[in-house]
């Protein structure tokens, strides 16, 4: 299996700590069927003008597109819109990467 121009991309921002985009990690990691707890842009304006924090755009173009959920069963980006901290976890596997989809 030939690695596309985007996937070498985003192994190589993930080794040396660099950024990845949104784009580029779309390659290794496709997008669940359907994401919970998505954020979107109005949400982010109302949170910053409370907390007095910008956070980073990629951060937030992240949770936009996958919500609240699990990567490769190890790592949990945290989501200030997540409402419920008990949940169950529904792996989404595809043929590439998997993303947990924390359901209520």
């Amino acid at each position: 299996m030939a690695v596309s121009r985007y996937t070498a991309h985003a192994r190589f921002a993930f080794l040396k700590g660099t950024a990845m985009t949104l784009a580029a990690l779309l390659e290794v990691l496709p997008k669940p069927d359907h994401p919970v707890e998505t954020v979107d842009a109005q949400q982010w304006a109302m949170f910053e003008l409370i907390t007095g924090i910008e956070l980073p755009v990629d951060y937030k173009d992240y949770l936009q597109v996958f919500g609240t959920g699990v990567i490769g069963g190890m790592i949990a980006p945290y989501n200030p819109f997540c409402h419920a901290r008990s949940r169950c976890a529904i792996p989404v596997v595809t043929g590439r990467a998997s993303y947990t989809v924390s359901r209520h």
